[in-house]
């Protein structure tokens, strides 16, 4: 469904219907040979490298913004990435004592999102600072919209895949591997 790639870790997200134990080695065998036959990192996700900068404090943030900056990378970031995620800071309401955060990894899809949310981070946030009244995935923010799934559904994947092999078939004259293949050919014995 989803794979979220950060430079201490790779987070995969399955669909409900796989069974993951089925395909664990199939896709760490391929991570394995890419890495080998291409000589190089998998460049991290996209989104990741926005989320480097929005906890370095700046001259223009005001005392509590810092704290909240410094609370978010200390405390809560490390006990996120431990569990394949990440957070973003999207925002803190002065007024209302809100702080927004975008949910990355695997805590995007996460059913205990909330509760980390809710039971850790705010919970954290509210202690060490009276002016945070709550913590929210501000899930509407442009920033899920630009950075977001690119298929919402296993049926978009597969069109979307349909589409770029019959685009690589018209200037291919040889026999292309499709871009999506069976659980049956991704368990092939030779690793391929």
């Amino acid at each position: 469904m989803s794979l979220y790639i950060a430079p201490r870790q790779v987070s995969i997200s399955v669909y409900s219907n796989v069974d993951w134990e089925t395909i664990e080695w199939s896709i760490s065998s391929f991570l394995g040979h890419y890495l080998v036959f291409n000589n190089t990192c998998v460049a991290p996700a996209k989104e990741y490298m926005l989320i480097e900068d929005d906890l370095k404090i700046q001259e223009e943030d005001s005392e509590v913004v810092q704290c909240i900056k410094e609370l978010l990378r200390e405390q809560v970031r490390p006990m996120v990435q431990r569990d394949g995620g990440d957070i973003k800071l999207l925002n803190f309401n002065e007024q209302t004592g809100i702080v927004s955060l975008a949910m990355l990894g695997a805590c995007r899809n996460c059913p205990s999102s909330q509760n980390t949310l809710k039971d850790g981070i705010e919970r954290v946030m509210k202690h060490f600072l009276p002016e945070v009244t709550e913590v929210v995935e501000a899930k509407g923010h442009q920033f899920y919209e630009d950075y977001g799934l690119l298929f919402d559904s296993e049926k978009a994947l597969y069109r979307e895949a349909a589409r770029i092999d019959s685009a690589r078939k018209k200037n291919m004259k040889t026999h292309i591997t499709p871009s999506l293949l069976s659980l049956d050919a991704l368990n092939e014995p030779d690793g391929d």
